[in-house]
């Protein structure tokens, strides 16, 4: 799961521009499902769903994504 986490974040760090005012529309469908998909990795392992948007182990995600994910998980969680 560490390795799927980990990957998952690389991704995201290649893929999502540093500046949201730069989103194309298939990065803005990209940062909505990576959002849900936080959501379903927090309920399987909080920690690793921690570390998947902190800044350690490489890779490191836009600003504007991590306020974004601290902003909207606890809505997306109280959809379950």
């Amino acid at each position: 799961m560490y390795f799927l986490a980990q990957s998952f974040k690389a991704q995201l760090a290649k893929e999502l521009p540093p500046d949201k005012n730069n989103l194309s529309g298939a990065t803005q469908d990209l940062a909505f499902r990576a959002k849900s998909l936080m959501k379903d990795l927090a309920n399987i392992s909080l920690e690793i769903a921690q570390m998947t948007v902190t800044s350690e182990g490489g890779s490191v995600l836009p600003d504007w994504f991590v306020v974004e994910i601290i902003r909207d998980l606890p809505r997306l969680a109280a959809k379950k």
